[in-house]
């Protein structure tokens, strides 16, 4: 579920990168760090990293990580429960019972290729924006309904909201930037011309973020480091 996420395997655990019902801290039983700061080595279990969605403890410390153990799944359990992957399956009259490991990597990495720009080709940093988690009655229905967001429930009292169906029900309404815009494949992926400074983007962002708020009562979070001079 994991493929095709460009990056390093050092750099997975600092995000907990995850996509199509995968986060990398569910396959993770170590992670040995160099504290350049404190001059020593030191090896931190899955509950020391305290995993969170696109968080951990390993985030903005001083820590070189050189090694990684994962948990290898012996018993090749796949997940197939995320619905673009149940669409594409449905889509390509695929049967589930021949559906293994590999064909599930070609399955994401299709998806991936058709939604994302490619960063080779067009450089982004990727899902710009973390999906929202909110309390579901504190959402703004005023301008669009329920049915018309991507939401999945959390507990009786919270959701996670797809920032990217946000992003693409109110784009119409921010303003063209000739350097910025937002993909096309994607409405997550931030792209430019290259003639966009930082300041720029983050000018174009905080639009993004200032409609989301006024029009759904929803605040987004960046979910890319932000290093500034």
């Amino acid at each position: 579920n994991l493929s095709l996420i460009p990056g390093t395997v050092g750099a997975a655990p600092i995000q907990n990168i995850g996509a199509y019902g995968q986060e990398v801290s569910n396959l993770i039983f170590k992670v040995d760090c160099y504290d350049y700061k404190k001059r020593k080595f030191i090896s931190l279990g899955n509950d020391d990293c305290n995993f969170l969605y696109r968080s951990s403890a390993l985030k903005n410390k001083s820590f070189i990580i050189y090694n990684i153990d994962f948990i290898t799944n012996h018993k090749n359990k796949i997940n197939i429960n995320y619905e673009s992957i149940q669409k594409y399956i449905t889509n390509n009259n695929m049967d589930i019972n021949n559906i293994n490991l590999q064909s599930l990597s070609n399955i994401i990495c299709n998806i991936r290729n058709s939604i994302l720009p490619n960063p080779d080709e067009i450089p982004n940093a990727g899902s710009f924006f973390k999906n929202p988690i909110i309390k579901k009655n504190e959402i703004n229905t005023k301008n669009f309904k329920f049915d018309e967001l991507v939401i999945w429930d959390i507990d009786s009292e919270y959701v996670k909201v797809g920032a990217a169906r946000l992003i693409q029900l109110i784009k119409k309404d921010l303003y063209d930037d000739k350097n910025i815009k937002i993909s096309e494949k994607h409405s997550l992926v931030l792209i430019t011309n290259s003639k966009a400074s930082q300041e720029d983007i983050f000018k174009y962002v905080n639009q993004i973020k200032s409609k989301v708020l006024e029009t759904f009562n929803i605040s987004l979070e960046v979910e890319p480091t932000i290093i500034t001079n």
